[in-house]
């Protein structure tokens, strides 16, 4: 497994109020971090986005998403599908690609994200924030 620290993080103080719906979204704001998957030996291959949101009490993952380099987005998708986001090292929600797709060249910061919420209550103050992606010749 390779496992990046993203980031600590706290979870934005506003509930986002909504529907059951698994999947909504949200303007991209200032509140956003931005990260790269690169691949070994070639460069940026995956840029995007996230963000974690309050959604009536619960967890919300939100990220925009664009393939610097096509060629890997197979690759990507099957690395994305397999990561495992977690918070205060309890696996929170696996699978990242939900994310809004952006297209190549296009602000990511334009436009809005796609989030999913976890099953994890929101934790109380300040929070570590860590991907689990599958073994392979991609690294973060």
């Amino acid at each position: 497994m390779n496992k990046g620290i993203i980031a600590a993080a706290a979870i934005a103080a506003s509930t986002i109020g909504a529907a059951s719906a698994e999947n909504f979204s949200v303007p991209i704001d200032k509140d956003f971090t931005e990260e790269t998957i690169t691949v070994n030996g070639v460069g940026p291959a995956y840029e995007f986005v996230w963000d974690l949101r309050n959604f009536d009490g619960k967890v919300a993952v939100c990220g925009a998403g664009r393939y610097v380099d096509v060629s890997y987005q197979s690759a990507l998708r099957q690395k994305l599908r397999g990561a495992v986001l977690e918070l205060n090292g309890k696996p929170a929600l696996r699978d990242l690609t939900f994310f809004t797709k952006v297209k190549p060249g296009a602000d990511l910061k334009a436009g809005k994200a796609t989030c999913r919420v976890s099953n994890m209550a929101v934790p109380k103050g300040e929070i570590s924030v860590s991907v689990t992606y599958p073994a392979g010749f991609l690294r973060d």
